[in-house]
């Protein structure tokens, strides 16, 4: 058995008791790359010397560990990809006359809006339209002609 040591400690805020097979992780946060190392190299300072650990556990520990980082960058970058996506496609919608299925917030009422789109409003997110002096939310157009 492997006690987390006073540094890793902080990074996880009590003293835990684990096992080599076990994972450790955070109740409050997210293990973070800088927690990973931190609390790597506080088990390997504390390991007992007369029964070191498997190397090829730490590796798959590593290999897993940046796996998981590829993957959230990974998503990251689709989520920007996507935004830039729907900013392209509104701009393309201007000067076309469009079709949007409106909601009127206070009445809850749905209205049927055709129009020219005369600009794109960027400040909000997803971006919106304005038809005819009307905003509309891109999600609700229906039709371009």
């Amino acid at each position: 058995m492997a006690y987390v040591t006073d540094a890793a400690a902080g990074v996880l805020g009590s003293t835990q008791k684990t096992s080599s097979s076990s994972a450790i992780t955070s109740t409050s946060e997210s293990l973070g790359r800088d927690d990973f190392f931190a609390l790597l190299i506080a088990e390997l300072k504390n390991q007992d010397p007369m029964e070191p650990k498997d190397d090829t556990e730490f590796l798959s520990q590593l290999a897993q560990f940046s796996s998981l980082e590829e993957t959230r960058a990974l998503t990251e970058t689709q989520s920007t990809l996507l935004s830039y996506q729907i900013v392209a496609q509104s701009a393309a919608l201007l000067g076309r006359t469009v079709e949007a299925t409106v909601t009127n917030s206070t009445t809850g009422q749905t209205t049927k809006v055709t129009g020219t789109v005369s600009e794109v409003n960027l400040s909000t997110s997803p971006p919106s339209l304005v038809v005819d002096g009307q905003q509309v939310a891109i999600s609700t157009v229906t039709r371009v002609y």
